[in-house]
């Protein structure tokens, strides 16, 4: 994907395609942000946002590592995924999205 002599230069590194893609995708949040009239500051926003990124996050990804265990992958044990420690399991840019736009993700469970 990355030549060596481009790898980790940042926004240069990056294709036009992908320049493009994250382009477009920070003018959509941009635009939601301005138009939706929705306070990213509501305390009940922040707090729902809270749950999830501490609480539903992490018990959804232990229990992807506890299937793989049970199945017979030892794979998330040796890469100490195979807990309920939501700091194992965030992600921090799917976690910030989640705050801003209500859409995020968790570190996947390798299996």
């Amino acid at each position: 994907m990355f030549s060596n002599s481009s790898f980790g230069r940042g926004w240069n590194s990056l294709s036009r395609t992908q320049q493009l893609v994250i382009g477009g995708v920070a003018l959509l949040i941009l635009y939601w942000l301005l138009t939706s009239g929705a306070s990213i500051l509501n305390p009940a926003r922040l707090l729902a946002a809270a749950a999830i990124v501490l609480v539903a996050l992490p018990v959804h990804e232990f229990a992807h590592a506890a299937m793989a265990v049970r199945l017979g992958d030892d794979t998330p044990k040796w890469q100490g995924r195979y807990t309920l420690n939501p700091l194992v399991h965030i992600d921090p840019l799917g976690a910030i999205l989640i705050f801003l736009v209500g859409f995020g993700w968790a570190k996947p469970v390798q299996w």
